[in-house]
């Protein structure tokens, strides 16, 4: 049975280590480069050709085409369309930022509440704005001008630093900024080219009188390009493991869970390096042993799994996560836990229809799934 993951693991914005290395290797010891020509076109072509980020964004033109459609009413929805749109495009610019792929749009990026780092753009789009116009009604409209400019070329760089610290207040710090944006120069400019780019034919488009639905959808179009870029060019010069970007003197919330997400990730890469080596119960005792060591909570037993199918998806863990899905989800079952069970077993499916539970769980995972009328389920563990 196939169960999947990717060997890199995040390390705050200290180290990443490398697929296919040691555990000690480090990405830090690469060269920084300078994105190829097609790969810039394969940036152009990433939110297009990327199933889940392309789903992602049509589902968002829809939301936003039906709150303009809807007046006062959708202003709810709108609020509800922008928050998880702007989570799930940090999202993207962090996965990215990491060599990895973009993640899949899912109830984690529905959240009000909890990691604001997230949506911390939409705060700097709001100073940006606001900024401009009162710079426009002090000094005037080149002035102001001025100003949107100088924003718009500096966003990315707080953007791609947040990607890296999750620190707000980071995504701010001049010093930290600068450091960016000369490490990712010769990048950083083509990016800012692309985007202008991007932004011309937007106006050429709308000057030519194309309908606001497929030129709303564009512009969603180049806000997808623009984030994923960001955290290209930050992978391509290898800023996640670059400590001249500092860390707050006063640590956020986020920075202060970094030392066990250290933890984790080592734990992770440690285990990988027996999954590579065709020693899948060794990479699960591994494991096991640091969660039973950290608190058997379904949170880090969920943190594992995941990064465990990113293994699977690299083609070396030998199907780990999905083993470790059999135990994971015995635990959910014993203690009732019904959605997230459902929510298990689903992405176990999804990832391999030949998954099973352990076959002394089949009598509860048969009663789950016909409790809840998951006839689809049904289907797929017969």
């Amino acid at each position: 049975m196939g169960y999947c993951a990717a060997a890199g693991t995040q390390q705050g914005a200290l180290a990443v280590v490398t697929l296919g290395e040691a555990a000690a290797t480090t990405q830090s010891r690469r060269q920084n480069r300078m994105i190829k020509p097609a790969d810039w076109l394969r940036e152009l072509a990433f939110p297009l050709i990327n199933v889940g980020v392309a789903l992602s964004m049509i589902i968002t033109w829809l939301l936003l085409t039906l709150a303009l459609a809807f007046g006062l009413f959708g202003l709810g929805i709108l609020i509800v369309s922008i928050t998880p749109l702007t989570r799930y495009l940090m999202a993207i610019t962090q996965e990215r930022a990491a060599g990895h792929d973009a993640p899949v749009f899912d109830a984690e990026h529905m959240g009000f509440v909890g990691n604001f780092w997230t949506m911390f753009p939409l705060v700097l789009v709001a100073i940006g704005t606001w900024s401009t116009i009162l710079v426009q009604q002090k000094f005037g409209p080149g002035t102001a001008q001025a100003t949107a400019l100088v924003f718009s070329l500096v966003f990315p760089a707080c953007v791609g630093v947040l990607a890296i610290t999750r620190s707000t207040l980071q995504s701010i710090n001049p010093i930290a900024l600068y450091h960016f944006i000369r490490k990712t120069l010769a990048n950083y400019i083509v990016m800012i080219l692309l985007i202008g780019l991007l932004q011309w034919a937007y106006i050429e488009l709308a000057g030519a009188g194309v309908s606001d639905g497929p030129l709303r959808l564009f512009g969603l179009y180049q806000l997808y390009v623009a984030y994923s870029v960001v955290g290209a060019i930050t992978f391509a010069s290898r800023l996640k493991d670059d400590v001249s970007i500092p860390l707050p003197a006063a640590p956020t919330e986020d920075e202060s869970n970094i030392v066990e997400i250290k933890e984790r990730e080592n734990a992770a890469t440690h285990a990988y390096g027996f999954a590579t080596r065709g020693n899948r119960e060794g990479a699960l005792q591994h494991i096991r042993q640091f969660i039973d060591d950290h608190g058997r909570s379904d949170e880090i037993q969920d943190w594992f799994f995941n990064e465990m199918l990113k293994w699977d998806k690299a083609g070396n863990s030998n199907d780990a996560a999905l083993f470790f899905a059999q135990d994971f989800l015995h635990q959910l079952l014993l203690e009732e836990k019904d959605l997230k069970a459902m929510k298990l077993l689903s992405r176990c499916l999804y990832e391999n229809p030949q998954f099973r539970p352990a076959s002394s769980d089949r009598p509860l995972v048969e009663e789950l799934v016909s409790r809840h009328s998951r006839v689809d389920l049904a289907e797929l563990l017969r």
